[in-house]
């Protein structure tokens, strides 16, 4: 499988997301960078990353699972909106000189925000369910999966007060992934040209792969449509210049 980078986070310095209390430093991938604090054993990081909130029956707690990682924050125990099966992206410190279990890292100085869970739909031909997803997309990234949930971040041209809603099709014939979006009924005092979602494409996966148990698909999503109405698509091209991805699913 690529590894698939987003080209650019420097938006997301400016997420706002839940106690900001440490400025934005470092991303994780399969391996976590960040910031080291003079002094300290303290590691940062640089972007958020994300993660799901899941209930650890080895540890009988909720933990967060991040991308070949977990993670322990006091907040998981206290804080409503951090409940099992929620998706965010999240930024945090770790001290390595105060961890009080060899089982798990515990992290401090917790960010989040929420990532809205999408629902991914076999159609015929890929179509879209209710043909209203009509607003262009700009920019699709991929900043991070876990198992068959893939993050997405979707980049408009136009800002917009009321939010971002999408859905992802395929033909159970042909292996393209459609990304569409439009408008939600939402009104917030701030304008944001980003929509955040995380998809399950395990039911895409486990229709497309081959006999060798690898699967070799496209990402197109919708800029715009053609004078007779038609819908144009361009390809997700991941940060190695790719447009085909291929992945081995079990």
């Amino acid at each position: 499988m690529h590894l698939i980078i987003v080209n650019n986070l420097n938006h997301l310095k400016n997420l706002n997301m839940k106690r900001i209390v440490f400025p934005f430093l470092g991303m994780f991938m399969l391996w976590m960078t960040g910031c080291i604090k003079p002094g300290e054993n303290i590691l940062c990081t640089n972007y958020p990353m994300p993660a799901i909130v899941e209930f650890s029956n080895e540890l009988l707690q909720p933990i967060f699972t991040t991308q070949g990682n977990k993670f322990f924050a006091q907040e998981l125990l206290v804080n409503p909106e951090l409940m099992e099966g929620n998706a965010l992206l999240i930024s945090f410190c770790v001290n390595y000189d105060q961890q009080p279990s060899q089982n798990y890292t515990t992290v401090h100085d917790l960010l989040w925000m929420p990532v809205v869970w999408g629902y991914m739909q076999a159609t015929d031909e890929g179509k879209s369910v209710t043909g209203d997803f009509n607003l262009p997309i700009a920019e699709l990234a991929i900043v991070g999966v876990i198992r068959d949930n893939w993050f997405f971040i979707f980049t408009h041209k136009n800002p917009s007060k009321e939010g971002f809603i999408y859905e992802m099709t395929y033909d159970i014939n042909v292996p393209i992934i459609y990304c569409r979006a439009k408008n939600a009924d939402q009104s917030s005092d701030k304008e944001t040209k980003y929509g955040y979602y995380t998809f399950n494409m395990y039911s895409f996966f486990m229709t497309h792969k081959g006999a060798d148990n690898k699967v070799r698909f496209k990402i197109q999503y919708k800029i715009g449509e053609d004078e007779e109405g038609n819908d144009l698509y361009n390809d997700f091209v991941d940060s190695f210049g790719y447009s085909i991805i291929e992945i081995s699913v079990e």
